[in-house]
């Protein structure tokens, strides 16, 4: 499978980008106030549906925004994770489980990606390809096994459960990962709560961006965009309080604290998919 590499432009660090930021957080703050405002006369459902028609039909495909998303795999770094419910404990709501499934569809991308660019010289007796390839399949069987689960208990979550089971399949015969399963899994599972959807996706790919140092993702008009939508959403306020510290952690005009960033990055997933 051919790679496909898409190259980020990086604007140099002069008073437009400044305006630029200075903009995002003006209507970061317009939006709180429209949902404030929106909630006290026509109650928090109406500021909902106003969001969630804003978001993409299709889900974003965030990880293509990252630095070498085709080789490099998940950073050793990248800890968090969601184990099933315990027996007779309750299950995440359709808004966290919709957040998870939107961070796992990016890790799954990546993994599938860095599976693939690899795989060509397994097939010539490169050992550590071959190596790589099953290390990867593995984790790309899990990740379809759990997202296929996800999907089948929320709502008509289970159109696209069907093309992660097939991605599970796949991995399982350690073969190439057919981006065309991808793609419709994104696209059905869109069906789902696509603003939290949205949301969960954003947040694992601003995670990755801050452990791999990938300054260009926080400056896209995807990240950017998605940074102003989210506080259009009702957050708990711990994850609220992590999101609107991104746009002063990411201003071009200062220096990258990308510690600060995946620490607020893992805060506001975390509040938002538990």
């Amino acid at each position: 499978m051919a790679s496909r590499e898409l190259h980020l432009t990086i604007l140099p660090q002069h008073s437009w980008p400044i305006r630029r930021w200075a903009l995002v957080a003006i209507l970061a703050f317009v939006a709180a106030v429209a949902l404030r405002h929106s909630s006290l006369h026509t109650g928090p459902t109406h500021a909902s549906a106003a969001c969630a028609a804003a978001q993409p039909t299709e889900l974003p495909r965030y990880f293509l925004l990252l630095d070498d998303p085709h080789g490099s795999g998940l950073p050793q770094a990248l800890t968090i994770s969601w184990p099933p419910p315990r027996a007779g404990a309750s299950h995440p709501s359709e808004r966290a489980t919709a957040v998870r499934i939107g961070a796992r569809i990016v890790d799954l991308d990546i993994m599938a990606w860095a599976r693939n660019a690899i795989a060509a010289p397994s097939y010539y007796g490169d050992t550590a390809a071959m190596i790589a390839v099953v290390h990867e399949s593995a984790f790309i069987a899990a990740f379809g096994a759990e997202l296929s689960a996800m999907l089948d208990s929320l709502p008509r979550g289970d159109v696209a459960a069907v093309y992660y089971r097939r991605v599970q399949d796949e991995a399982h015969r350690l073969a190439t990962v057919d981006d065309a399963e991808l793609r419709m899994g994104r696209l059905t599972a869109s069906v789902v709560r696509p603003e939290y959807l949205s949301l969960g996706s954003w947040l694992e790919a601003g995670r990755v961006a801050a452990l791999r140092g990938d300054s260009a993702f926080f400056m896209t008009p995807e990240s950017e965009a998605e940074s102003v939508a989210a506080l259009c959403l009702p957050l708990p306020r711990s994850a609220r309080s992590a999101l609107q510290r991104v746009p002063r952690l990411v201003q071009p005009d200062s220096p990258r604290d990308f510690a600060a960033l995946e620490r607020a990055f893992t805060s506001a997933l975390r509040a938002v998919a538990d």
